[in-house]
């Protein structure tokens, strides 16, 4: 049995960090497009330390919003689209019972936790790449 676990957790950790380094290229698209605004708001007198808060602050409600909403629409994929497809009790077995439940909600916080790490090291050197025109060194 713990050899049948191991494929399965690297399997895991393959998706994780796959996930992880998309989050991150992303990041560094999302940080090039708001090159501008960071700039605006240095170009106004903003310390770094502001900028990288206000940028924060936004990404912070991206993710809080992405929190929860995650674990229902996951749910709902799982409901809709994938439960019909899965039958490992063969043809006359019963229905797959669904529903909500903690875990749910502190798996997607824990990818939220994740993924704003991720989004706050890219804000915290965005703004101190910049000029006060906005344009990267």
């Amino acid at each position: 049995l713990t050899l049948a676990r191991v494929p399965l957790y690297l399997y895991l950790s393959l998706v994780v960090v796959v996930v992880l380094y998309f989050l991150a290229l992303i990041t560094g698209t999302l940080g090039r497009s708001q090159a501008e605004e960071a700039g605006l708001l240095r170009s106004r007198g903003a310390s770094v330390l502001q900028v990288s808060g206000v940028l924060a602050m936004a990404e912070g409600i991206v993710v809080l919003a992405a929190v929860a909403a995650g674990p229902f629409l996951a749910w709902a994929i799982v409901k809709f689209l994938l439960l019909e497809t899965i039958n490992p009790q063969g043809e006359f077995a019963g229905p797959i019972p669904l529903g909500l439940a903690g875990d749910m909600f502190w798996m997607g916080a824990l990818g939220g936790v994740m993924a704003l790490v991720i989004l706050l090291t890219t804000a915290a050197g965005r703004p101190s790449t910049l000029t006060a025109s906005g344009q990267f060194f």
